[in-house]
């Protein structure tokens, strides 16, 4: 079955603007999030292709490639540039298929080479570089190293998680599986280094590393800040007015937290320790619930009466 259109999937136009995209996957994710639809059959699958699309259309230069080449443009398998290689970077997504990571996700990862390219055609085909001039005197080199990008969820960033990878094999063919410990807490574009892993050095030279680059996927829930997180709770006027309980999400379940008479939309509560176990520190950090007040849209006549018994009453109580 071919797969939908991205902008189909958010419900949004091909113009849509960054903030009408945002604003439909948070809407889209909340609906379908297993969680939340535990009896429904397809809501996982209907998450994964609402965060798949939001991946694309919420990144420019991925948008950029799905506006002009559709999904071809934004696969993995299909495009050069998805292992992120940059300046300097060789990429070789186009060279070998991508490894599923497996911390549960069903994200992909995809790899790409380090550093100078000489220095892998040198230790690969035993040359003196890509010029094919031999040094007089050969020194022993490191091997290149090879960098691995994968997509992680917020849960998994947090609770840390053991995974396998596969990159090239140490002789350019092939490929080969390294198990890999991502540590809890890391965070977003921070790597995990695999010592030795890499190409095998040259002239007698150490190989070099795996670098696994961590990419953060967007969570409906919350929003990272460090090792805070932010999530956005929402309350009816009479508990904003009065005080009352609300239900708060965190990463281990969801707490009770009290709201006082008065509180104004916008205003952020501190949960202390609930937020994400720092990698170094090992301390949690705080999580800040966001009053979001609720404003009804559908009204009983039996309601409507007493919201204007109520405004009167306030403009005479000012």
């Amino acid at each position: 079955m071919a797969k939908r259109d991205f902008y189909d999937i958010l419900g949004v136009a091909k113009g849509a603007s960054d903030a009408d995209i945002k604003k439909a996957y948070r809407k889209l994710a909340m609906k379908y999030h297993p969680d939340r639809n535990k009896g429904q059959k397809d809501a996982e699958s209907r998450f994964k292709e609402v965060q798949e699309a939001y991946d694309a259309l919420s990144d420019k230069e991925k948008r950029a490639a799905y506006d002009r080449f559709g999904h071809a443009g934004v696969d993995p398998s299909m495009a050069a540039g998805a292992a992120g290689g940059g300046p300097g970077g060789f990429d070789f997504s186009n060279m070998f298929r991508q490894a599923r990571a497996g911390g549960g996700s069903g994200d992909t990862g995809s790899f790409h080479f380090e550093g100078n390219p000489e220095d892998l055609f040198e230790g690969l085909f035993g040359g003196g570089g890509l010029g094919g001039a031999r040094r007089s005197a050969p020194r022993a080199r490191k091997g290149a190293d090879i960098g691995y990008r994968m997509n992680v969820s917020l849960q998994q960033a947090a609770d840390g998680f053991d995974t396998h990878i596969t990159v090239p094999g140490e002789d350019g063919e092939g490929t080969r599986t390294l198990e890999v410990k991502i540590p809890a807490g890391i965070r977003d574009g921070q790597k995990v280094r695999v010592v030795g892993k890499g190409h095998p050095g040259i002239n007698g030279g150490p190989p070099g590393d795996v670098l696994v680059q961590i990419h953060l996927d967007t969570d409906p829930r919350f929003e990272r800040e460090g090792d805070d997180l932010v999530t956005r709770v929402t309350i009816s006027q009479p508990t904003a007015a009065l005080g009352g309980e609300v239900e708060v999400p965190t990463l281990t379940g969801h707490v009770t937290m009290t709201v006082p008479p008065g509180t104004q939309p916008g205003r952020r509560f501190r949960l202390r320790g609930k937020g994400v176990k720092g990698m170094k520190s090992g301390e949690f950090g705080d999580l800040y619930a966001q009053v979001q007040v609720e404003t009804p849209t559908h009204l009983s006549d039996e309601v409507r009466r007493l919201y204007g018994e109520l405004d009167v009453a306030l403009k005479k109580g000012r």
